[in-house]
């Protein structure tokens, strides 16, 4: 999300005119049902949600930025991103923009499995190396 800034943001440099300040606001997407259980979600196409304590979470999130100017939101293609950024700013006429390059890291069989064995294999392997895939073939990593 970024927010625009407000008048006392504005600041000048000797010899240069008043430039304003961008202010950016990142936060992270509430509690998913895949969180809460502990499991890897790596598939934007699984429509995974959020719980009803990270939709409270979102709702917090939202009291949290009610007071500032925001004039767009960008979120990646998971639902539980967007469920997040749309209570956050519910009732508020902030466009939505959605990042595809924002998506998660694809984990390839470690996708909808305990994020524990991703995890430990993490630990194991180095930063370049492919993730194993679900049916045997590797996935490229990040």
């Amino acid at each position: 999300m970024t927010a625009a800034p407000a008048p006392s943001d504005a600041t000048t440099s000797p010899g240069s005119s008043a430039q304003s300040m961008r202010l950016f606001i990142f936060a992270r997407h509430a509690e998913s049902a895949l969180n809460a259980a502990g499991l890897l979600s790596s598939d934007p196409s699984r429509p995974i949600g959020l719980t009803p304590h990270g939709t409270e979470q979102a709702r917090r999130l939202g009291q949290q930025l009610a007071n500032l100017n925001i004039d767009l939101a960008v979120a990646s293609r998971f639902l539980r991103t967007r469920e997040t950024v749309e209570l956050a700013l519910h009732g508020r006429d902030i466009p939505l923009f959605v990042e595809p390059d924002l998506d998660e890291i694809r984990a390839g069989g470690f996708d909808g499995k305990p994020i524990s064995a991703y995890w430990a294999w993490k630990d194991e392997h180095g930063r370049g190396e492919r993730f194993p895939h679900a049916n045997g073939a590797e996935v490229e990593g990040r």
